[in-house]
């Protein structure tokens, strides 16, 4: 499962609703459900984790969705600490020993 949330995820694929940004009118996107990418058919995500049941989508839908939102989340959360590391924005000049 983890793999296959990491592969939508590494997709890029940005939600058309939501154009990336899990929010339509500062409410929860119905497609995405916050994660900003384009939802995938629970087929293909059954597919993707080796499993073809469409009665196991009951149990393992919600734990997916779950994962790809934490994952998402974190991963944005990465990106703007590395971001604010590149910039230098905490960067204070330190004083130089003679």
């Amino acid at each position: 499962m983890v793999d296959a949330v990491v592969l939508e995820l590494a997709s890029g694929n940005l939600c058309p609703n939501s154009k990336g940004a899990g929010l339509v009118s500062d409410k929860v996107c119905p497609e995405c459900r916050t994660t900003s990418i384009e939802p995938i058919t629970d087929r293909r995500r059954a597919l993707a984790m080796g499993t073809d049941s469409s009665a196991d989508t009951r149990r393992w839908k919600p734990v997916y969705e779950w994962l790809l939102a934490e994952l998402h989340q974190a991963g944005e959360v990465a990106m703007r600490r590395f971001s604010r590391a590149l910039s230098n924005a905490d960067w204070a000049e330190q004083p130089r020993a003679a």
